[in-house]
């Protein structure tokens, strides 16, 4: 897998870009902690996300408060494990905004041990709008064709509401090893995809898509097993990522 690079904030600015190397050893010398915030171009998409997310990221600082915690715990007159030589820059402080209340996914509920969430892929604006217009336009040619209209209005309603439904719940994801698309509240639908069982990864778009900056990318793996990710905004962008990690797991 290829070296990914990170930045991190430092005295209020982003620094880096750094190593994974020099990256673990900013979190071992404690430069780095759970409530910072830090980058990777591969990793989070060029986003900056809490430290904590990443479960590599959250073991090692857990590491480290409990050697911090045994050492206390050692008392004056006891002998306690070897202090670790001083790290450089240690009067440097890191700044960091609070940690954000974003709801937890279901990527963040379900990845394993060592899995990054990448980002929670939304469905584009322009796929709302689209749907409001449709149906003030709907609605007006019933009113307009009444009584006849009137009747058909209340399968219109029906069916808007189903898709209104659906697009409300639906939720689409991509982490260092799947991606996923999950629908319904009550009953609840997922398809996943392995990344390192992907062989093709392809696109397409309406018109409205191509106008809008939307589409569908399609993920075809091992055995014929697809997962389609509809209405996804910057397709194009999203297909290069999601190629990017494939090339890199495989």
């Amino acid at each position: 897998m290829a070296t990914h690079t990170w930045e991190f904030i430092e005295d209020g600015t982003p620094q880096g870009p750094i190593n994974e190397t020099a990256f673990k050893q900013a979190v071992k010398d404690g430069r780095i902690g759970m409530t910072t915030e830090v980058c990777s171009p591969t990793r989070t998409n060029g986003r900056w996300v809490e430290a904590s997310r990443f479960p590599s990221i959250e073991k090692m600082i857990h590491e480290r408060r409990s050697r911090a915690k045994r050492g206390a715990a050692t008392g004056p007159n006891r002998p306690g494990p070897p202090a670790s030589p001083a790290p450089e820059n240690r009067d440097v402080v890191i700044t960091a905004p609070p940690p954000s209340t974003r709801q937890q996914t279901y990527a963040d509920k379900s990845r394993s041990d060592g899995e990054d969430v990448i980002r929670v892929i939304p469905i584009a604006q322009a796929v709302y709008i689209l749907f409001v217009v449709k149906f003030c336009l709907l609605v007006l040619l019933c009113v307009v064709a009444a009584p006849i209209g009137l009747v058909a209005l209340i399968p219109v309603l029906i069916l808007s509401a189903r898709d209104a439904l659906r697009m409300w719940t639906r939720e689409a994801g991509l982490t260092d090893r799947r991606a996923y698309v999950k629908s319904g509240i009550i009953g609840t639908k997922t398809v996943e995809q392995r990344l390192k069982k992907v062989e093709y990864v392809g696109l397409s778009q309406s018109i409205f898509g191509r106008i809008c900056n939307y589409g569908t990318v399609e993920l075809s793996g091992t055995g014929g097993n697809k997962l389609w990710i509809a209405y996804a905004a910057n397709p194009f962008q999203l297909k290069a990522e999601i190629e990017t990690i494939v090339d890199e797991v495989a």
